[in-house]
């Protein structure tokens, strides 16, 4: 979870510079490929650390790597709430139908 704070930060940070230097049209020398592959790791990264949650898995010390994280969840699975599971699952769908 810290390196999303991190990230976050990071990122308004660098958002307050470059709108304080007038530099938003530096974006278009920024080649699509590394926008695209920078927006897909953080949502992969926000992604797994919600599974627990969503599973409502019982981890009490849930590590930031993330192969570390993906093995600790595998290996708790059994601990699954299928009461937060059906909640989480019928949430998404709900959703996809209200767009």
């Amino acid at each position: 979870m810290m390196v999303l704070a991190v990230a976050s930060i990071m990122a308004g940070i660098l958002l307050i510079i470059f709108g304080a230097l007038k530099l938003g049209n530096i974006i278009k020398y920024i080649p699509y490929p590394v926008t695209v592959g920078f927006t897909s790791g953080i949502a992969l990264l926000i992604f797994i650390s919600q599974v627990k949650d969503f599973f409502g898995l019982k981890i009490s010390n849930m590590p930031s790597e993330l192969i570390s994280k993906l093995s600790i969840i595998s290996a708790n699975m059994e601990t699954l709430s299928w009461c937060a599971a059906f909640t989480g699952i019928l949430t998404i769908v709900i959703s996809g139908f209200m767009e």
